[in-house]
Protein backbone atom coordinates (compact mmCIF):
# COMPACT_ATOMS: atom_id res chain seq x y z
CA UNK A 1 0.00 0.00 0.00
CA UNK A 2 1.51 3.31 -1.11
CA UNK A 3 1.36 5.87 1.66
CA UNK A 4 3.17 8.96 0.38
CA UNK A 5 1.89 10.82 -2.69
CA UNK A 6 4.33 12.70 -4.89
CA UNK A 7 4.54 16.42 -4.37
CA UNK A 8 2.18 18.69 -6.26
CA UNK A 9 1.20 22.26 -5.66
CA UNK A 10 -1.54 22.84 -3.10
CA UNK A 11 -4.07 25.40 -1.95
CA UNK A 12 -4.49 27.10 1.40
CA UNK A 13 -8.23 27.62 1.75
CA UNK A 14 -9.93 29.06 4.80
CA UNK A 15 -13.43 28.36 3.53
CA UNK A 16 -14.14 26.72 0.20
CA UNK A 17 -16.76 26.16 -2.43
CA UNK A 18 -16.55 23.42 -5.01
CA UNK A 19 -16.17 24.38 -8.67
CA UNK A 20 -15.53 22.04 -11.60
CA UNK A 21 -11.97 20.76 -11.45
CA UNK A 22 -10.77 23.05 -8.65
CA UNK A 23 -11.36 24.64 -5.28
CA UNK A 24 -11.71 28.38 -4.80
CA UNK A 25 -11.12 30.42 -1.67
CA UNK A 26 -13.67 32.72 -0.08
CA UNK A 27 -11.81 35.29 1.98
CA UNK A 28 -8.64 33.16 1.89
CA UNK A 29 -5.65 33.12 -0.45
CA UNK A 30 -4.20 30.28 -2.47
CA UNK A 31 -0.71 29.38 -1.23
CA UNK A 32 1.85 27.11 -2.87
CA UNK A 33 4.98 25.39 -1.47
CA UNK A 34 8.17 26.95 -2.81
CA UNK A 35 11.87 26.37 -2.20
CA UNK A 36 14.52 29.09 -1.91
CA UNK A 37 18.16 28.70 -0.83
CA UNK A 38 17.53 25.20 0.45
CA UNK A 39 14.44 26.00 2.57
CA UNK A 40 10.71 25.80 1.86
CA UNK A 41 7.98 28.39 2.38
CA UNK A 42 4.79 29.39 0.58
CA UNK A 43 4.05 31.93 -2.15
CA UNK A 44 0.73 33.30 -3.36
CA UNK A 45 -0.52 33.18 -6.93
CA UNK A 46 1.23 36.47 -7.75
CA UNK A 47 4.59 34.91 -6.90
CA UNK A 48 4.92 36.86 -3.62
CA UNK A 49 6.10 35.23 -0.41
CA UNK A 50 3.27 34.78 2.09
CA UNK A 51 5.16 32.49 4.52
CA UNK A 52 8.92 32.93 4.43
CA UNK A 53 11.12 29.92 3.63
CA UNK A 54 12.13 28.40 6.97
CA UNK A 55 11.17 24.73 6.65
CA UNK A 56 13.27 21.71 5.64
CA UNK A 57 10.25 20.52 3.65
CA UNK A 58 6.71 21.76 3.03
CA UNK A 59 3.70 19.92 1.61
CA UNK A 60 0.58 21.32 -0.10
CA UNK A 61 -2.21 22.80 2.00
CA UNK A 62 -5.30 20.64 2.43
CA UNK A 63 -8.85 21.85 1.81
CA UNK A 64 -9.10 22.33 5.59
CA UNK A 65 -6.31 24.93 5.50
CA UNK A 66 -3.57 22.74 7.04
CA UNK A 67 -0.12 21.94 5.68
CA UNK A 68 2.51 19.44 6.82
CA UNK A 69 5.95 20.98 7.27
CA UNK A 70 9.29 19.62 8.46
CA UNK A 71 11.75 21.50 10.69
CA UNK A 72 15.39 20.81 11.50
CA UNK A 73 16.55 19.28 14.78
CA UNK A 74 17.49 22.74 16.06
CA UNK A 75 13.91 23.94 15.56
CA UNK A 76 12.16 20.86 16.98
CA UNK A 77 10.26 21.58 20.16
CA UNK A 78 11.04 18.42 22.12
CA UNK A 79 14.81 18.71 21.82
CA UNK A 80 15.16 15.08 20.78
CA UNK A 81 17.04 15.87 17.58
CA UNK A 82 16.34 14.79 14.03
CA UNK A 83 13.84 16.33 11.67
CA UNK A 84 10.34 16.74 13.06
CA UNK A 85 6.96 17.18 11.40
CA UNK A 86 4.04 19.43 12.36
CA UNK A 87 1.01 21.21 10.89
CA UNK A 88 0.70 24.94 10.17
CA UNK A 89 -2.24 27.15 9.24
CA UNK A 90 -2.43 29.61 6.35
CA UNK A 91 -0.59 32.30 8.32
CA UNK A 92 2.32 30.02 9.19
CA UNK A 93 1.27 29.47 12.81
CA UNK A 94 1.52 26.03 14.42
CA UNK A 95 -1.70 24.02 14.60
CA UNK A 96 0.11 20.86 15.66
CA UNK A 97 3.60 21.49 17.07
CA UNK A 98 6.60 19.88 15.25
CA UNK A 99 7.21 16.93 17.56
CA UNK A 100 6.58 13.95 15.25
CA UNK A 101 8.67 11.62 13.11
CA UNK A 102 6.01 11.82 10.40
CA UNK A 103 2.44 13.02 9.98
CA UNK A 104 -0.49 12.57 7.59
CA UNK A 105 -2.97 15.49 7.52
CA UNK A 106 -6.57 14.28 7.48
CA UNK A 107 -9.99 15.88 7.50
CA UNK A 108 -11.85 15.52 10.79
CA UNK A 109 -10.51 15.46 14.33
CA UNK A 110 -8.07 12.53 14.12
CA UNK A 111 -4.56 13.05 12.74
CA UNK A 112 -2.19 10.09 12.13
CA UNK A 113 1.28 10.82 13.57
CA UNK A 114 4.43 8.72 13.95
CA UNK A 115 6.41 8.55 17.18
CA UNK A 116 8.83 5.93 18.49
CA UNK A 117 8.68 4.10 15.17
CA UNK A 118 4.90 3.54 15.33
CA UNK A 119 1.85 5.41 14.09
CA UNK A 120 -1.03 6.46 16.32
CA UNK A 121 -3.82 9.06 16.33
CA UNK A 122 -3.91 12.46 18.04
CA UNK A 123 -6.30 15.41 17.98
CA UNK A 124 -5.20 18.89 16.94
CA UNK A 125 -3.86 19.63 20.41
CA UNK A 126 -1.64 16.54 20.23
CA UNK A 127 -3.77 14.55 22.71
CA UNK A 128 -3.78 10.79 21.96
CA UNK A 129 -6.94 9.23 20.55
CA UNK A 130 -7.19 5.58 21.52
CA UNK A 131 -4.35 3.27 22.49
CA UNK A 132 -3.76 1.43 19.21
CA UNK A 133 -0.40 1.56 17.43
CA UNK A 134 0.20 0.79 13.77
CA UNK A 135 3.12 0.02 11.50
CA UNK A 136 1.50 2.26 8.89
CA UNK A 137 -1.74 4.12 8.29
CA UNK A 138 -3.32 6.18 5.53
CA UNK A 139 -5.18 9.49 5.93
CA UNK A 140 -8.88 9.21 6.76
CA UNK A 141 -11.42 8.76 3.99
CA UNK A 142 -15.17 8.64 4.71
CA UNK A 143 -14.45 8.41 8.45
CA UNK A 144 -12.10 5.40 8.24
CA UNK A 145 -8.35 5.02 7.84
CA UNK A 146 -6.68 1.97 6.30
CA UNK A 147 -4.10 0.70 8.81
CA UNK A 148 -1.42 -1.99 8.97
CA UNK A 149 -0.48 -3.84 12.15
CA UNK A 150 2.68 -5.35 10.70
CA UNK A 151 0.75 -8.47 9.75
CA UNK A 152 -2.80 -7.90 8.52
CA UNK A 153 -4.68 -4.77 7.44
CA UNK A 154 -7.87 -3.24 8.84
CA UNK A 155 -9.65 0.10 9.23
CA UNK A 156 -9.75 2.38 12.28
CA UNK A 157 -12.24 5.10 13.21
CA UNK A 158 -11.49 8.62 14.45
CA UNK A 159 -11.70 7.52 18.07
CA UNK A 160 -8.71 5.24 17.51
CA UNK A 161 -10.71 1.99 17.60
CA UNK A 162 -10.87 -0.76 15.03
CA UNK A 163 -13.89 -0.10 12.81
CA UNK A 164 -12.97 -3.23 10.83
CA UNK A 165 -10.62 -5.67 12.54
CA UNK A 166 -7.31 -6.50 10.77
CA UNK A 167 -8.10 -9.48 8.57
CA UNK A 168 -7.01 -8.44 5.07
CA UNK A 169 -3.79 -8.92 3.13
CA UNK A 170 -4.07 -5.48 1.49
CA UNK A 171 -6.52 -2.75 0.58
CA UNK A 172 -7.13 0.92 -0.07
CA UNK A 173 -9.40 3.86 0.86
CA UNK A 174 -13.17 3.93 1.10
CA UNK A 175 -15.01 5.80 -1.64
CA UNK A 176 -18.78 5.69 -2.14
CA UNK A 177 -19.07 3.33 0.81
CA UNK A 178 -16.81 0.65 -0.71
CA UNK A 179 -13.10 -0.09 -0.33
CA UNK A 180 -10.88 -2.50 -2.25
CA UNK A 181 -9.56 -5.29 -0.03
CA UNK A 182 -7.32 -8.30 -0.63
CA UNK A 183 -7.82 -11.69 1.00
CA UNK A 184 -6.30 -15.08 0.19
CA UNK A 185 -4.51 -13.61 -2.80
CA UNK A 186 -7.54 -12.05 -4.52
CA UNK A 187 -9.21 -8.63 -4.43
CA UNK A 188 -12.83 -7.59 -3.91
CA UNK A 189 -14.73 -4.65 -2.38
CA UNK A 190 -15.94 -4.42 1.21
CA UNK A 191 -18.53 -2.23 2.92
CA UNK A 192 -18.12 -0.30 6.20
CA UNK A 193 -18.80 -3.51 8.16
CA UNK A 194 -15.97 -5.33 6.44
CA UNK A 195 -18.31 -7.56 4.42
CA UNK A 196 -17.39 -8.28 0.80
CA UNK A 197 -20.07 -6.69 -1.41
CA UNK A 198 -18.14 -7.51 -4.56
CA UNK A 199 -16.48 -10.91 -4.04
CA UNK A 200 -12.78 -11.61 -4.36
CA UNK A 201 -12.79 -12.10 -8.12
CA UNK A 202 -10.02 -9.72 -9.15
CA UNK A 203 -6.25 -9.92 -9.40
CA UNK A 204 -5.98 -6.22 -8.47
CA UNK A 205 -8.48 -3.45 -7.74
CA UNK A 206 -8.44 0.32 -7.13
CA UNK A 207 -10.74 2.73 -5.28
CA UNK A 208 -13.94 3.97 -6.89
CA UNK A 209 -13.96 7.45 -8.41
CA UNK A 210 -17.48 8.78 -9.05
CA UNK A 211 -18.82 5.22 -9.23
CA UNK A 212 -16.05 3.85 -11.49
CA UNK A 213 -13.07 1.69 -10.46
CA UNK A 214 -10.24 -0.02 -12.30
CA UNK A 215 -9.79 -3.75 -11.78
CA UNK A 216 -7.66 -6.54 -13.21
CA UNK A 217 -9.00 -9.94 -14.24
CA UNK A 218 -7.28 -12.74 -16.17
CA UNK A 219 -4.22 -10.57 -16.75
CA UNK A 220 -6.05 -7.58 -18.24
CA UNK A 221 -7.55 -4.35 -16.85
CA UNK A 222 -11.06 -2.97 -17.22
CA UNK A 223 -13.43 -0.43 -15.63
CA UNK A 224 -15.96 -1.59 -13.08
CA UNK A 225 -19.31 -0.31 -11.76
CA UNK A 226 -20.17 -0.42 -8.06
CA UNK A 227 -22.64 -3.27 -8.74
CA UNK A 228 -19.81 -5.43 -10.10
CA UNK A 229 -20.69 -5.18 -13.79
CA UNK A 230 -18.05 -4.15 -16.29
CA UNK A 231 -18.24 -0.71 -17.89
CA UNK A 232 -15.27 -1.65 -20.03
CA UNK A 233 -14.36 -5.33 -20.16
CA UNK A 234 -10.85 -6.27 -18.97
CA UNK A 235 -9.02 -5.93 -22.27
CA UNK A 236 -6.33 -3.32 -21.55
CA UNK A 237 -2.69 -3.98 -20.70
CA UNK A 238 -2.92 -1.54 -17.79
CA UNK A 239 -5.23 1.15 -16.41
CA UNK A 240 -3.99 3.76 -13.95
CA UNK A 241 -6.10 5.61 -11.37
CA UNK A 242 -8.56 8.00 -13.01
CA UNK A 243 -9.34 11.65 -12.34
CA UNK A 244 -11.81 14.16 -13.79
CA UNK A 245 -13.58 11.38 -15.69
CA UNK A 246 -10.50 10.22 -17.62
CA UNK A 247 -8.51 7.04 -17.01
CA UNK A 248 -4.93 6.56 -18.25
CA UNK A 249 -4.54 3.22 -20.05
CA UNK A 250 -1.62 1.45 -21.68
CA UNK A 251 -1.42 -0.48 -24.93
CA UNK A 252 2.02 -1.97 -25.40
CA UNK A 253 4.47 0.73 -24.30
CA UNK A 254 2.26 3.79 -24.89
CA UNK A 255 -0.42 5.48 -22.79
CA UNK A 256 -3.72 7.14 -23.69
CA UNK A 257 -7.00 7.90 -21.90
CA UNK A 258 -10.39 6.22 -21.57
CA UNK A 259 -13.50 8.12 -20.50
CA UNK A 260 -15.79 6.78 -17.76
CA UNK A 261 -17.90 4.95 -20.35
CA UNK A 262 -14.82 2.95 -21.36
CA UNK A 263 -14.45 4.64 -24.76
CA UNK A 264 -11.02 5.73 -25.97
CA UNK A 265 -10.89 9.52 -25.56
CA UNK A 266 -7.18 9.99 -26.35
CA UNK A 267 -5.38 7.31 -28.36
CA UNK A 268 -2.14 5.96 -26.83
CA UNK A 269 0.88 8.07 -27.79
CA UNK A 270 2.56 9.00 -24.49
CA UNK A 271 5.40 7.17 -22.75
CA UNK A 272 4.18 7.59 -19.15
CA UNK A 273 0.78 7.70 -17.42
CA UNK A 274 -0.52 11.08 -16.29
CA UNK A 275 -3.57 12.48 -14.50
CA UNK A 276 -5.90 15.31 -15.38
CA UNK A 277 -5.89 18.20 -12.90
CA UNK A 278 -7.91 21.36 -13.53
CA UNK A 279 -8.69 20.11 -17.04
CA UNK A 280 -5.04 19.57 -18.06
CA UNK A 281 -2.66 16.61 -18.00
CA UNK A 282 1.14 16.90 -17.94
CA UNK A 283 2.77 15.01 -20.82
CA UNK A 284 6.18 14.76 -22.49
CA UNK A 285 6.51 15.38 -26.22
CA UNK A 286 8.30 12.37 -27.69
CA UNK A 287 9.89 14.47 -30.43
CA UNK A 288 11.48 17.22 -28.34
CA UNK A 289 11.62 15.55 -24.92
CA UNK A 290 9.98 18.65 -23.41
CA UNK A 291 6.93 18.78 -21.14
CA UNK A 292 3.62 20.47 -21.91
CA UNK A 293 -0.05 20.05 -21.01
CA UNK A 294 -2.87 18.49 -23.01
CA UNK A 295 -6.61 19.13 -22.72
CA UNK A 296 -9.36 16.46 -22.73
CA UNK A 297 -9.27 16.36 -26.54
CA UNK A 298 -5.63 15.28 -26.46
CA UNK A 299 -4.41 18.46 -28.17
CA UNK A 300 -1.68 20.59 -26.61
CA UNK A 301 -3.30 23.28 -24.46
CA UNK A 302 0.13 24.47 -23.30
CA UNK A 303 2.76 23.54 -25.87
CA UNK A 304 5.82 21.54 -24.76
CA UNK A 305 8.48 24.03 -23.66
CA UNK A 306 9.59 22.87 -20.23
CA UNK A 307 12.45 20.69 -19.07
CA UNK A 308 10.54 19.95 -15.86
CA UNK A 309 6.88 20.42 -14.96
CA UNK A 310 4.40 19.34 -12.28
CA UNK A 311 0.68 18.62 -12.17
CA UNK A 312 -1.82 21.44 -11.79
CA UNK A 313 -3.58 22.11 -8.49
CA UNK A 314 -6.31 24.71 -8.57
CA UNK A 315 -5.27 26.61 -11.67
CA UNK A 316 -1.50 26.77 -11.08
CA UNK A 317 1.44 24.46 -11.61
CA UNK A 318 5.22 24.71 -11.35
CA UNK A 319 7.48 24.45 -14.38
CA UNK A 320 10.94 25.43 -15.58
CA UNK A 321 12.34 25.92 -19.03
CA UNK A 322 15.61 24.13 -19.88
CA UNK A 323 18.39 26.00 -18.09
CA UNK A 324 15.89 28.35 -16.45
CA UNK A 325 14.40 28.89 -13.00
CA UNK A 326 11.25 27.36 -11.57
CA UNK A 327 8.14 29.51 -12.11
CA UNK A 328 4.41 29.37 -11.54
CA UNK A 329 2.28 28.50 -14.56
CA UNK A 330 -1.47 29.08 -14.88
CA UNK A 331 -3.89 27.08 -17.02
CA UNK A 332 -3.73 29.65 -19.83
CA UNK A 333 0.03 29.13 -20.08
CA UNK A 334 0.91 32.43 -18.39
CA UNK A 335 4.29 32.26 -16.63
CA UNK A 336 4.55 33.93 -13.22
CA UNK A 337 7.99 34.65 -11.73
CA UNK A 338 8.46 34.16 -7.99
CA UNK A 339 9.89 37.09 -6.01
CA UNK A 340 13.18 36.96 -4.12
CA UNK A 341 12.80 35.35 -0.72
CA UNK A 342 14.07 38.45 1.07
CA UNK A 343 11.11 40.35 -0.41
CA UNK A 344 8.58 38.37 1.64
CA UNK A 345 5.36 40.35 1.99
CA UNK A 346 4.22 38.66 5.19
CA UNK A 347 6.59 36.61 7.32
CA UNK A 348 3.75 35.37 9.51
CA UNK A 349 4.01 34.10 13.08
CA UNK A 350 6.72 31.64 14.06
CA UNK A 351 4.88 30.09 16.99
Amino acid sequence: MAMKPRRILGLCLVSIIALPGALRAQGGEDLYPWKSSGLWGYVNRRGEWAIEPRFVDAKPFTAEGLAEVTVSSEASLDGSGGEKHGLIDCRGGWVLAPAWEDIRPSSGKAIPVKSGGYWHLVDRSGKPLGELKYKDIRPFSEGAAFAWTGGLFGFVDEAGRWAIQPKFDGGDDFSGGLAPAKKSGSWGYIDKKGVFRLPENYQKAGPFVSGVARAKSKGKWGLLRADGTWIAKPERDEIDQGSEGLWPFREGKLWGFLDSSGAVRIAPRFEKPSSFRSGLAREKDRGTGLWGYIGPSGEWAIKPAYGKAEDFSGDLSRAKRPGGEWMLLDTSGKEIAVARADAAVDKGPTS
